[in-house]
């Protein structure tokens, strides 16, 4: 199976809370974070105009996503979040950056739903962050990211299931 196809598998599974892959809330938001900032496979390395200052700011918002300190700023920080995402995706002037926005958008969607116990998955801004990444390099790079994904994805759900 092409890393893409084990991508593409395992994010439904995360997301419909079936397979072996689905980690509990913290480790969702913890991969989250690292699928904004991390150096090689994150957002902001594969779609270079995604700038790493946003992923970071990104990626701390998910980090505190378990357990925020204060609900009330955490939802507005996020509805801020969104409307920036909106305004990216458009301006955006190709597709992995339009896709990168995008994820961004469905990132403070799923924070929303948490925040407001709706428990949904994040299914919608894994598949748009698969397109950013898929958008933003020849194929075999993208799958080379795409793995890397899956496998951070994979060393922190047996990391949690210990």
């Amino acid at each position: 199976m092409s890393a893409a196809a084990q991508f593409q598998t395992a994010t439904y599974s995360r997301a419909t809370g079936e397979g072996p892959l689905t980690p509990r809330r913290a480790g969702e938001w913890e991969w989250l974070s690292q699928l904004y900032s991390h150096p090689v496979w994150g957002l902001s390395a594969a779609v270079p105009r995604f700038t790493s200052q946003l992923s970071t700011a990104v990626a701390e918002l998910c980090r505190d996503m378990p357990n925020p300190q204060d609900k009330a700023l955490a939802a507005e920080q996020w509805r801020l979040m969104r409307k920036l995402a909106e305004h990216g995706c458009a301006r955006a002037d190709d597709a992995a950056l339009w896709h990168a926005w995008n994820t961004l958008c469905l990132t403070a969607l799923q924070a929303d739903d948490d925040l407001h116990q709706r428990r949904l998955g994040p299914s919608k801004a894994l598949q748009a962050a698969l397109l950013a990444l898929r958008a933003s390099t020849p194929p075999h790079a993208a799958g080379l990211r795409m793995q890397q994904a899956l496998d951070a994805w994979t060393a922190h759900s047996s990391e949690e299931s210990q």
